[in-house]
């Protein structure tokens, strides 16, 4: 056979005869329908010969046989690149298939040939250099018009082989094949549909050529040609789909115009072509906007019963549906109906790690609507779901869905303690102690719904060190996870008792870091943390030392969350309880974050905000309170005793009474016109009784300033206190007759009290009270009403003072009181027939132990009450006997006071209206002082009165 092969060789490149070419050509077209001579034919020439021919001879059979021959050669193994290499062999190829006025079977050999060779990637880079792509685009464009069933099936095969170079696609669309290719798939024959869909998939292997192929309108013949009853057309037309599923923009077209096809390939009983059906059905519905198109065409349950093969792969694409379709929440109800959850747990419980991971991403998705958790809990779904947490067979994407959908079912009570019992919590701490973000994430999600149980479970997840897994997981960087603890412990710390724990293992260190966060959710569950932890007195200081302070006040002036400020302002307010923060919160800025708040728009942040701002106005803080004022925070506070918001009512009230509390800002608050709406809240029936008695406390403060008593009477806030006090109850009463006491206290309206109807009765009532601030703030009132005539038979006969005078002998001690108490009974005593009355009250006593025992310039009421007194003869001598107090006004005699050596001299003339008390006073030598008295009084020009004169003029007289 050698032999021959090198004849017809040699023979074929000497012949000129038509007829000695053909059979050359002929004879070697037979020896190449040998496989083991391909080699030989190569090696000794062959090819060069056959190209020869090819190109020089006129016989079209001799062309035909030497294109068929070296179609035939082109499948020599491994030594196809040499094969090229042959002298002018590619290039009589290529020119063959460009040539229109060549025979339409020669070019069919040539295409059959490009194709054989092709089939060994190393010749793509020749064939392309020497245009073999455009050549073989040219000829699918001439067959597909002319529909030559054979060279068609070549040409597409040649296009398929060399399409594998991801750089000769783009050519290929270039040159236009698509067109042609798609004409080609829509003819009769099923094996040509084969090679033109053959070369579409090798074309749309690079992604963004798959459009223009859709484009190019193949969906169409992929429709017509899945009616096919060849198994290899319906498998390539399943895996055309395949690959065009892919394209996002197009998937509502393909479902428009393919879906039902494509779902009616589920069932060819073949597991690759179902594998590709499903695969396409699965990168579909990754737009949700075709779920409901799906569904309409009974996709679900055709896709559910495919699960039920035995075909891994098919199954992976199913529970890949699911996924995806369980993604879109207005599909949850369809699915839960057709009781898809069975069918995931039997995927959870498979060896096949993608199965469980759509599983468990399908369960996720699904329970993120609530309604679906009492289905899952009642199928035992969170057993498997908490083994497979655990990372018992499952891969770690498969662990990070099953804590997120953990995370979702824990939002239902019930799920709970299934989660606890199934050994959840133990589940949790081990996954907290993974570097995966995802998973911490997820655990600390669960974590923080877990805080809703009951205190049972509360208890359990403390013991099992939940709280240290979140304080773990506080460290990661990652948002998620720092936003979910952050929740976790806003959550846990709703609880008392954990809260106390929160603080004690370091939770505050965490926060802080928190509250740096750029993160708007951070910073809400930071600051709502914060927020209950402040709640617990113990935590206050604590908070303030790890210095939360300025940052919650920055939140406060800087931050556009309205939630955020609102929790720091009711943090910074309860920190400000206690006293030694107020000025540490007003001083970082605290009085502008108040004024920022009150300003809000927010409801809830002008609560918080007036809270806090009504607590920092009873700093101790001069400088601070100047600041308030400055800053009209008074203004703010007056507006809101109007404010319908029983909250905002109430920080307004609190924040007037502890700034009327500060006598210096007292006068600047009655200006401002705050006494009318007090009166309004204090009337107002419907107002709760302490905030009515915070108002009243409010007015009580500001009428212990002397400069607002002209604004109280021209306003007419006397008579209207005492109408309250004429119509409340005990409190009101006895803050209403405060407001007149202090009124009273005032000479100057002493008199217009002393005119109303009641107004000397009110101020008796506090007398009458076993309270001594009321009795010890009383007394300058009666001390003031009693220089007023026409009020003295009431104040001695109709109560209040006898509990009032008997009371000093153990209560008061200051000068002020004491005078006050001495400047009324000498009031009272200036009339004789009160006398006795005093004497039975036990002033006497009262009266010499205030003079001989305190020492004070204003004692001279204290003298002048003696002295009205001793006109009685019957307390006289008892005055005069005591020597202590004859001594003390032999004192004050001398003293160069001149009113109180007046009251001094008016007292011993009365004394010595007695002649029972002359020789008591003659032996403590009263003459002596009288006498040197009268030398230096008698001098012309002299300053002292005549009124004094007079009276020791008169002692001598009754001395004599």
């Amino acid at each position: 056979m050698t032999t021959v092969l090198e004849t017809l060789v040699a023979k074929g490149r000497r012949v000129q005869r038509t007829r000695d070419q053909r059979d050359v050509a002929f004879g070697l077209a037979a020896l190449s329908t040998k496989q083991e001579i391909h080699y030989n034919i190569l090696k000794k020439g062959g090819v060069k010969t056959l190209t020869h021919l090819l190109k020089s001879s006129y016989d079209v059979e001799a062309q035909r046989f030497a294109a068929l021959a070296i179609a035939n050669t082109a499948c020599i193994e491994n030594e196809k690149i040499e094969f090229i290499r042959e002298d002018e062999c590619l290039d009589g190829i290529l020119s063959e298939l460009r040539n229109d006025d060549s025979d339409t079977t020669v070019r069919q050999y040539c295409a059959m040939a490009l194709a054989n060779l092709a089939t060994d990637h190393k010749t793509h880079v020749q064939i392309s250099d020497s245009g073999g792509l455009f050549a073989i685009t040219y000829f699918l464009k001439v067959v597909s018009k002319e529909k030559y069933l054979d060279a068609a099936r070549y040409a597409t095969v040649a296009i398929s082989n060399l399409a594998i170079n991801p750089n000769h696609r783009h050519k290929f669309i270039q040159y236009g094949a698509i067109e042609s290719l798609v004409c080609i798939a829509c003819w009769d024959d099923w094996t040509v549909q084969c090679k033109a869909l053959e070369a579409l998939r090798a074309i749309c292997m690079s992604h963004e050529l798959r459009i223009v192929v859709i484009n190019a309108g193949v969906l169409d013949p992929l429709v017509i040609m899945s009616k096919s009853d060849h198994r290899s057309v319906l498998y390539e037309v399943a895996a055309v789909f395949h690959c065009l599923s892919t394209v996002p923009e197009k998937t509502n077209e393909i479902s428009d115009r393919a879906l039902s096809t494509i779902i009616s390939l589920l069932f060819v009983q073949n597991k690759v072509i179902e594998f590709h059906a499903s695969s396409t059905i699965a990168n579909l519905t990754e737009e949700s906007s075709m779920h409901h198109r799906f569904f309409l065409e009974s996709g679900l349950y055709q896709i559910l019963s495919l699960y039920e093969t035995y075909h891994v792969d098919s199954k992976v694409e199913v529970m890949r549906t699911l996924s995806n379709l369980s993604g879109n929440r207005e599909s949850h109800s369809q699915l839960l109906s057709v009781d898809v959850l069975k069918t995931a747990v039997e995927a959870l419980g498979t060896s096949e790690v993608n199965c469980q991971t759509f599983a468990a991403s399908l369960l996720a998705n699904l329970t993120v609507d609530v309604a679906s958790h009492a289905l899952i809990i009642r199928e035992g779904i969170i057993g498997p779901l908490i083994n497979m947490a655990r990372g018992n067979g499952a891969c770690m994407e498969a662990q990070r869905y099953a804590a997120l959908t953990l995370a979702n079912i824990s939002f239902t009570r019930e799920s709970h303690h299934v989660i606890v019992d199934a050994l959840g919590i133990e589940t949790l701490v081990m996954l907290s102690n993974l570097m995966d973000t995802f998973s911490q994430k997820n655990v600390a999600a669960v974590s923080q719904i877990l805080r809703v149980c009951d205190a049972n479970i509360h208890s359990y997840i403390m013991k099992k060190g939940v709280l240290h897994s979140i304080s773990f997981l506080g460290q990661n960087k990652d948002l998620g996870v720092r936003s979910n603890v952050s929740a976790a412990l806003r959550g846990l710390s709703v609880d008392a008792d954990i809260s106390i724990r929160i603080v004690q293992e370091g939770g505050l260190a965490i926060l802080l870091p928190l509250l740096s966060s750029n993160d708007i959710a951070i910073l809400r569950n930071a600051t709502a943390c914060l927020y209950n932890l402040s709640l617990i007195a113990e935590h206050k200081i604590e908070i303030s030392q790890v210095g939360c302070i300025p940052l919650l006040t920055s939140f406060d002036t800087t931050n556009d969350d309205s939630e955020v400020s609102s929790n720091c302002c009711g943090c910074l307010s309860n920190i400000a309880e206690i006293s030694c923060h107020q000025v540490l919160i007003a001083s970082d800025a605290g009085i502008m974050a108040c004024l920022v708040a009150m300003r809000s728009k927010s409801l809830e942040l002008q609560r918080k905000g007036s809270r806090l701002f009504s607590l920092l106005c009873a700093c101790d803080s001069k400088r601070i309170l100047n600041e308030i004022i400055e800053k009209e925070g008074h203004n703010f506070l007056i507006s809101y005793l109007t404010s319908h918001d029983s909250y905002l009512l109430q920080s307004g009230v609190l924040g007037i009474l502890n700034l009327s509390a500060h006598k210096d800002y007292r006068l600047h608050i009655a200006k401002a016109r705050v006494i009318d709406p007090l009166v309004t809240l204090i009337r107002y029936d419907d107002l709760n009784t302490e905030l009515q008695n915070m108002a009243m406390m409010c007015i009580v403060n500001l009428s212990e300033d002397i400069n607002n008593h002209p604004t109280f009477v021209n306003e007419g806030m006397v008579k209207i206190m005492i109408s309250i006090y004429n119509s409340s109850g005990d409190d009101m009463r006895t803050y209403a007759a405060l407001v007149v006491a202090n009124v009273a206290k005032n000479r100057s309206m002493s008199q217009i009290i002393s005119c109303c109807q009641g107004g000397v009765e009110s101020i008796l009532h506090l007398a009458k009270l076993d309270y001594s601030p009321f009795r010890r703030n009383v007394l300058g009132a009666i001390a003031s009403l009693s220089f007023i005539h026409r009020n003295k038979e009431q104040m001695c006969f109709e109560g209040g003072s006898i509990q009032l005078f008997q009371a000093f002998r153990t209560e008061f001690k200051d000068s002020m009181s004491l005078n006050s108490a001495c400047c009324a009974i000498a009031n009272l005593s200036e009339n004789a027939e009160y006398n006795s009355f005093l004497a039975e009250m036990g002033v006497v006593p009262l009266l010499t132990n205030v003079l001989t025992s305190y020492e004070f310039d204003d004692n001279n009421e204290a003298i002048r009450a003696l002295g009205n007194l001793a006109i009685n003869p019957h307390l006289c001598l008892g005055i005069s006997q005591n020597i202590h107090v004859i001594n003390k006004v032999l004192k004050v005699l001398i003293s160069g006071n001149e009113y109180n050596e007046r009251m001094a001299y008016m007292m011993m003339t009365n004394v010595a209206a007695s002649t029972e008390t002359h020789d008591y006073l003659a032996r403590v030598n009263i003459m002596s002082a009288i006498m040197n008295y009268l030398q230096n009084a008698l001098i012309p020009k002299h300053k002292d009165s005549d009124e004094t004169i007079s009276y020791a003029l008169l002692l001598i007289a009754n001395l004599w």
